[in-house]
């Protein structure tokens, strides 16, 4: 890790703060009109089939998958992997917990996740890599794109 991110880490009290991210609608016609024909299958509104399907996919991202890395096995959720990822850091850390939310805009509700601070972990643990602004809108832009809900942005509590 850089002495850059070490000296900004530190104790600065923003990073232990609860970063929300925050999507609206789908990002492409067709994945909406998917979403649409399902809610009249269903017989149910196209925002509970929307906030579902975040959420289902949420949940898949949450599930702890082995990796290989320098001859060890990891325990991995898809949400390590993509922080890992967009951090461009070497070795292995560990995403803070996440979970789904909702939130309502001009009458309507969409899907937020709910980072419990904004700290990648270490091996033990331990709070070493910050999540910085630059990284968390990095991070949203690429759920956007596995998601496929656009990226509205992110607020730390």
């Amino acid at each position: 890790m850089s002495q850059d991110i070490q000296a900004l880490a530190g104790e600065n009290p923003i990073f232990k703060k609860s970063i929300e991210i925050y999507f609206g609608s789908p990002n492409s016609d067709d994945f909406l009109e998917k979403l649409e024909k399902r809610a009249i299958e269903w017989d149910s509104s196209v925002e509970a089939i929307l906030l579902g399907e975040f959420e289902y996919m949420c949940n898949s991202m949450q599930k702890k998958r082995v990796l290989k890395y320098e001859e060890k096995d990891y325990s991995l959720s898809g949400f390590d992997s993509h922080c890992v990822v967009h951090a461009d850091t070497e070795g292995v850390f560990f995403s803070p917990s996440v979970e789904f939310g909702k939130y309502t805009h001009n009458g309507y509700t969409y899907p937020k996740l709910i980072l419990k601070d904004g700290y990648l972990r270490n091996q033990s643990k331990r709070k070493e890599f910050p999540l910085t602004d630059l990284l968390i809108d990095k991070i949203g832009r690429g759920y956007e794109q596995y998601f496929n809900f656009q990226f509205i942005g992110f607020k730390r509590l």
